[in-house]
């Protein structure tokens, strides 16, 4: 309720008969809906419920600790070694093996290899696919060894015999040019 301005502003207004039994009515039914809180029976039973999770950790630690014998943690530990002792064999890489270096594509050659082989500078022609680039390097016997680079360049490993193979590259329509 607001003041109106004939009223003074300190006091309370004063309600109406009608508004008196209508809150009244309303306190009667908030006072008998409410049970009354009854402090030590709610305490009980929360008190009851701690003493049941305690005692459900309890068992658990008892079911977790008591359930396996004591070679289980040994016998764990073994199989983790043994996996670890097959993977090692398996995966790793054996050094004491000399075939077994990687060279990635476009490393120097070994210097056997490299002496046998010439190094040519080649340019295919924009239209010309993989395949078809395999196609031409294939019956010279030459590899790939570096390229595209930026300005469309292919370095190709050919072996001694390399004015033939130019011979043979510069003939092929998708080939632009060859150079040492």
């Amino acid at each position: 309720m607001t003041n109106t301005p004939s009223q003074p502003t300190g006091e309370r207004p004063s309600a109406s008969p009608g508004e008196i039994q209508w809150l009244d009515r309303i306190r009667q039914q908030l006072e008998g809906a409410a049970p009354p809180f009854d402090h030590e029976r709610n305490w009980q039973r929360v008190a009851a419920r701690i003493d049941a999770e305690r005692e459900w950790d309890r068992a658990q630690n008892r079911r977790s600790q008591g359930g396996r014998p004591w070679w289980w943690a040994l016998m764990a530990y073994g199989m983790g070694a043994a996996t670890a002792a097959i993977l090692m064999t398996v995966v790793a890489p054996e050094p004491w093996r000399a075939d077994t270096a990687v060279v990635p594509l476009g490393a120097e050659e070994s210097t056997a290899k490299a002496a046998a082989r010439v190094r040519l500078q080649v340019v295919f022609s924009d239209q010309a696919t993989l395949a078809q680039v395999r196609a031409a390097l294939s019956p010279i016997d030459a590899e790939i060894v570096a390229g595209p680079g930026r300005l469309g360049v292919w370095t190709i490993a050919v072996p001694a015999s390399a004015d033939e193979a130019e011979k043979v590259l510069r003939a092929l329509p998708i080939v632009e040019s060859v150079s040492r």
